[in-house]
């Protein structure tokens, strides 16, 4: 089951956490760590779909793409010179956007749980022969 408002909350909290540290010991491991968070939540907020694990993909059209480029070839271990200024403006806004979004999320069009219930009852019945009957 996807849900939007609890998929935002999970990317947009790792990436609060995340810059904490970026913001104590700065390094491009921490700085990539937080933003394929955001992105993430970019990626749901466009789609309404889980993202997908390739980082240039989530970074595709970002207003911060030239930046987050230069700090992945340094991960590389190629020749980058990404602007952190970009990249703290870009993280801030971000946060601060997503912050808003995720509380006026209200999740009402969220699927029931109903249908995963049954599964799982299914599964306990007929795979593991759980009788869950009354006695």
């Amino acid at each position: 089951m996807f849900s939007a408002k609890t998929c935002i909350y999970h990317y947009l909290h790792m990436a609060q956490r995340n810059y904490q540290d970026v913001l104590k010991k700065p390094s491009v491991k921490l700085y990539l760590n937080t933003i394929r968070p955001i992105l993430a939540c970019s990626w749901i907020e466009r789609y309404d779909a889980f993202p997908p694990n390739e980082f240039q993909k989530l970074a595709k059209g970002c207003s911060a793409e030239k930046a987050i480029i230069e700090l992945v070839k340094l991960k590389k271990g190629q020749k980058g010179t990404p602007n952190y200024l970009v990249l703290n403006t870009y993280i801030e806004t971000e946060l601060s956007r997503f912050s808003h979004i995720a509380n006026n999320l209200d999740g009402k069009n969220e699927k029931s749980t109903k249908q995963l219930d049954e599964i799982f009852l299914f599964a306990l019945q007929e795979v593991w022969r759980i009788n869950l009957g009354a006695e």
